[in-house]
């Protein structure tokens, strides 16, 4: 798996998503901690539906630094 990061500390909110193709269970996790976003994704998952997901934390997400 790989995993892009955004610094910070205690975990405030988990949201998971589960998806199946072709028999192959893939996870989404998003786990938004007090400063920071850890987004954990399978090889498949495209790097602009990472915005789709941080959608939700907009508001969060709009006051910090991204890096990849």
């Amino acid at each position: 798996m790989k995993c892009r990061e955004i610094k910070e500390e205690q975990v405030n909110m988990i949201i998971h998503k589960q998806n199946i193709e072709n028999g192959v269970p893939i996870y989404e996790i998003i786990t938004r901690t007090f400063k920071t976003i850890t987004v954990k994704f399978d090889e498949t998952f495209n790097k602009n539906e990472i915005y789709k997901l941080l959608s939700l934390l907009e508001n969060d997400v709009d006051n910090m630094k991204l890096s990849y």
